[in-house]
């Protein structure tokens, strides 16, 4: 661009030039491919987790509070705590997830040079960090769930998983979204 006057430049319009080119480059398609990827791999199993102990943690366990604070513990530890213990159990010369997969007669992993070891290794990172948060948020949600319309639905026959899944799940429905919907912002660019 060249200076007319101090401040002031010439710019050149592309239009979608910009567009047309990301979406040309395989290295944009790699990340997508790799977003999704640890997404699947972290989203959808840490809240089926989460969801069972937010359960547990409903159906009145002893010493709740203990249990409460024993979920959130992987939260409030650092990310730098975290990648190192992980880095750990992940390394391929001595980590302990090699060591327990020779145990049962499988070889040594190259977690950090293959794709979908490195993802799944990802991913079981992100659902230690997350799944107890997640859980706790569900389980404030399935609290605030009128404690009557369980009744009713005992009273009419229902059993305590037909109670789960025809009015626990659905009267927590936001509450999921909004869980899958952070998991979604964990893993993308913007939420890193």
């Amino acid at each position: 661009p060249e200076a007319n006057r101090p401040g002031i430049y010439v710019i050149d319009f592309i239009g979608a030039g910009n567009f047309v080119k990301i979406l040309g480059d395989a290295m944009f398609w790699n990340s997508i491919g790799n977003t999704l990827s640890i997404f699947l791999l972290s989203a959808i199993p840490q809240l089926v987790v989460a969801l069972v102990i937010a359960y547990l943690l409903d159906r009145g366990l002893r010493a709740p509070t203990f249990w409460r604070m024993s979920v959130l513990i992987p939260f409030v530890v650092t990310p730098v705590a975290v990648a190192i213990i992980f880095s750990s159990i992940f390394n391929e010369a001595d980590g302990l997830a090699n060591n327990l997969l020779n145990l049962i007669g499988i070889a040594d992993q190259q977690w950090k040079h293959d794709t979908a070891l490195s993802h799944i290794a990802i991913a079981v990172m992100v659902n230690f960090r997350w799944t107890g948060y997640n859980a706790l948020i569900l389980l404030a949600a399935m609290q605030a769930v009128r404690r009557d319309l369980y009744e009713s639905a005992a009273l009419d026959g229902a059993g305590s998983a037909r109670r789960f899944f025809s009015l626990t799940i659905p009267t927590i429905r936001p509450t999921l979204r909004s869980c899958f919907i952070g998991c979604w912002m964990g893993i993308s660019p913007a939420g890193a």
